[in-house]
């Protein structure tokens, strides 16, 4: 098989369908990508809900000489239901030869190309034949339709059962400043001793929980209407129903206000919902220490 020959920034395109573009403005886009160096270009069958392939297409359609410049990478081994995939009745994986030989010919079918630069399995599929998986992927590269093959979010012992099957160019995984897992879980020692690099997904970190939340501020309901500060005043606090008794003292004869106990805000999880449940000290999840000292 050729070496892998990926630019250093590959740019996803995850989302393609979010963004309303003509096909000009896609091809537009292309081209700026390749005028800065990012000449990959990351696909899934299921991106976009099977749609972002052929919105890719359209616009690569538009010059097809491009396609030399480029390399292409697609995903396969999901099934989600979807409206143009009407035969798929429930989500779930499959790395069957049959079903990854039906993603690869859609794939060029909606890119507008003959080949693939690279393949990868999309996500480890509990079920999966290793062996089905690699004889399937060795037909493909013999038809000319697939240069390369992969993983996506494998263990390091996962990759292993499939590469020792049949050459492997890379395993594609999450990792960023705030997700370090693949340092300490084997998955880079693993492709460091077969000399392989890996791809990395969400390089600029997805949002943390923490910072995803957003303060929910709701409307006091209309029976509680002037009765905020009053022993006994039910509240609705981050889907929790909390005795507002156990929360806030009542004021003394002396009247000095009384320090105020309130449920924490920097809970790093949600407490679900129980009626009429007290929240005095919700529990916090122990931080894990960091390994970087």
């Amino acid at each position: 098989m050729n070496k892998l020959n990926l630019s250093p920034i590959v740019a996803g395109m995850w989302r393609m369908t979010e963004w309303n573009l003509a096909p000009e403005q896609r091809l537009a886009f292309i081209e700026q990508c390749i005028e800065l160096g990012v000449t990959s270009f990351d696909h899934a069958d299921i991106y976009g809900g099977y749609g972002v392939e052929g919105l890719f297409g359209e616009a690569l359609a538009l010059k097809p000489s491009l396609r030399d410049q480029i390399q292409l990478v697609s995903k396969c081994g999901i099934k989600l239901k979807s409206s143009r995939r009407p035969a798929h009745t429930i989500q779930h994986y499959d790395t069957s030869a049959a079903h990854i030989r039906a993603s690869v010919e859609n794939s060029l079918k909606e890119l507008r190309t003959d080949y693939l630069d690279l393949l990868l399995i999309h996500r480890p599929d509990p079920l999966m034949d290793f062996d089905e998986v690699a004889n399937i992927f060795s037909t493909l590269h013999a038809e000319g339709k697939v240069k390369e093959f992969g993983v996506s979010n494998f263990s390091r012992h996962q990759f292993e059962m499939l590469h020792k099957r049949i050459a492997l160019a890379t395993n594609q995984v999450e990792f960023s400043p705030l997700h370090l897992d693949p340092m300490w879980d084997e998955t880079f020692d693993g492709l460091q001793d077969k000399g392989i690099q890996p791809m990395i997904w969400s390089p600029a970190c997805r949002r943390p929980p923490v910072l995803r939340r957003r303060r929910r501020q709701r409307a006091p309901a209309p029976e509680d209407q002037g009765n905020r500060g009053r022993t006994g005043q039910a509240v609705r606090q981050r889907g929790v129903r909390v005795d507002h008794a156990a929360a806030v003292q009542a004021r003394p004869a002396d009247g000095h206000r009384p320090h105020r106990r309130r449920a924490s805000r920097r809970r790093s999880h949600q407490i679900p919902a129980q009626p009429h449940a007290v929240v005095r000290n919700p529990p916090r999840r122990p931080r894990p220490r960091s390994r970087l000292i």
